[in-house]
């Protein structure tokens, strides 16, 4: 009877033992070519390649090395080389936000950075300080400022050209708060804004305001 229990529990563990998946780790450093350990966010493009905002710029892994993007090899556009955030939008290229909040875009085709933020001083006479950015797949991206004043809509495709930036307001009608906690965009291609007083439902059409089409 002991050999039968013993035979069954060694069955037991053999089988278990098969059936466990296997997992190859690997832990990638600065020694690998990673721009920074401190690493603050990841995200995937369209084009399969990994995005990081690190402590010392933004970098990219095709499968097989990594490409960093910061202020010595990109000219001087970044206020810091201290990334808090990647956001790809739906073009392929890629929000950053620095550690004193200011707003860049990357241009993945020329592999440059656009000061968005100087872009939106410029227009409005503003400095923002930027909480997140939420990239929407309809080609419009919301930059979503601390405080309560304002807010931003970005056009993805025009922003590239320094156009295509619309200051939000809740006093205009289009929200009910000037704090947005977050945007989503929904199968039927509906924004909607949650904001600390309730939630928005916004839904461009092509004729009512072109240049968003």
């Amino acid at each position: 009877m002991r050999r039968q229990i013993t035979l069954l529990l060694l069955l037991f563990i053999v089988i278990t033992a098969t059936t466990q998946p296997l997992c190859n780790v690997r832990t990638f450093t600065v020694r690998d070519g990673l721009a920074a350990n401190n690493i603050s966010g990841m995200e995937q493009t369209k084009d399969n390649l990994m995005w990081f905002s690190t402590w010392n710029g933004i970098c990219c892994f095709d499968g097989y090395e990594f490409t960093t993007f910061r202020n010595d090899n990109t000219g001087k556009v970044l206020t810091s080389n201290r990334m808090l955030t990647v956001r790809p939008n739906s073009r392929g290229d890629v929000w950053s936000l620095s550690y004193d909040r200011n707003l860049y875009l990357f241009d993945t085709h020329s592999c440059k950075f656009v000061n968005v933020g100087e872009l939106i001083r410029k227009q409005f006479n503003t400095n923002i300080n930027v909480r997140a950015v939420y990239p929407l797949a309809n080609g419009r991206s919301w930059v979503v400022c601390n405080g309560d004043k304002e807010n931003f809509l970005i056009n993805d495709s025009l922003i590239l050209y320094g156009q295509g930036i619309e200051r939000v307001v809740a006093k205009d009608g289009m929200l009910r708060s000037n704090i947005i906690k977050k945007v989503l965009l929904d199968d039927s291609g509906r924004e909607w804004i949650l904001t600390a007083k309730g939630a928005s439902i916004m839904c461009w059409h092509p004729v009512v305001c072109p240049l968003y089409a």
